[in-house]
């Protein structure tokens, strides 16, 4: 017979926005940022998946594809609006530029630097994890002229990694980022004390760990492990770099299906041994992408999360 504690893993999920956090449960998210005043202003907005829409959507493997995916566009929806409550905040001047800008796109402008935004960020996603690293490995056979066999693929994932590592440690150096990362790092506390059916108060959230199994940064790396071992299947040539690329993009949904699969168990059974040990090293990379966060920034999240919680206490439902 399932405990109450464990109707409550894996009901909610969020992430850090800019100077504030985003909760989501099974029917709605919630935006909590602090106004200059000092008060914590929250945003509730309701929330269909397209599991529930598309009930196709709702099978293994292809509800992690779907759901990636969908919360990639709730991401971009939640960083506008803690973006546009900052800007409107902030009495500074336009740039000549901006203005030249919305000369030239008008009310547009919007809707050109979005698509603007995503077309660079699947561009430098693609050459740096999948084109770079395969480029990288099949250069390092021609100038030492060795055959690495399906040692590639192994040499391959290990350079993605360390690729994204590198990343992850470089923007942690800059301050906004490391502000946002403690607002991860209060994220997660919260959800655990929520978990943990504690009263959520500050206190309580901060004595709990700031990583989480179900957090994207494991996702990210789970998805880099199913990758090592997908991308050594026949199909993904190491005769042209260029149609491998293609080949991992054009297949990249079931490896987001895949990792998806794995992190919800992970997220459903954390006293799984084996579950456990695989977590770990997505655990270790959380040390980068999450901060010991104040007691202000847990004040936050928990704002954020009762904004979801009141009708979602005992859902038995997944997020993601």
């Amino acid at each position: 017979m399932k405990t109450e504690q464990s109707l409550r893993l894996g009901t909610i999920g969020g992430q850090a926005v800019l100077e504030g956090i985003m909760m989501k449960s099974k029917n709605r998210y919630a935006v909590a940022m602090r106004t200059p005043d000092g008060t914590i202003q929250t945003k509730v907005f309701p929330f269909v998946s397209l599991s529930e829409r598309y009930p196709l959507l709702s099978l293994p493997v292809l509800r992690g594809a779907a759901n990636f995916f969908q919360m990639l566009m709730l991401g971009h929806i939640t960083l506008q609006i803690s973006s546009e409550a900052i800007l409107s905040e902030a009495d500074t001047p336009k740039s000549k530029f901006e203005l030249w800008l919305e000369n030239v796109f008008g009310e547009k402008l919007s809707e050109a630097l979005t698509v603007l935004s995503y077309f660079l960020a699947v561009f430098l996603s693609i050459a740096l994890f999948m084109f770079l690293p395969a480029y990288l490995i099949k250069g390092l056979e021609r100038v030492l002229s060795l055959e690495l066999g399906l040692w590639k693929n192994l040499f391959e994932g290990v350079v993605r990694l360390g690729i994204l590592i590198a990343y992850l440690l470089l923007i942690s150096m800059i301050p906004d980022m490391k502000r946002t990362f403690e607002y991860h790092g209060a994220e997660h506390k919260v959800i655990l004390c929520y978990e943990a059916e504690e009263q959520l108060t500050p206190r309580n959230a901060q004595k709990h760990k700031r990583f989480h199994p179900r957090c994207g940064t494991s996702f990210i790396f789970v998805m880099i492990l199913t990758g090592m071992i997908f991308y050594s299947l026949p199909w993904f040539t190491w005769d042209n770099i260029l149609v491998r690329t293609l080949t991992k993009v054009l297949l990249f949904p079931l490896i987001a299906g895949l990792g998806y699969e794995f992190i919800r168990f992970a997220g459903k059974h954390p006293g799984n041994h084996i579950v456990s040990y695989l977590s770990l090293p997505g655990l270790w990379i959380q040390r980068i992408t999450t901060k010991e966060p104040s007691l202000e920034q847990l004040e936050i999240s928990i704002a954020a999360i009762q904004g979801v919680i009141s009708q979602e206490e005992h859902t038995n439902k997944t997020i993601f």
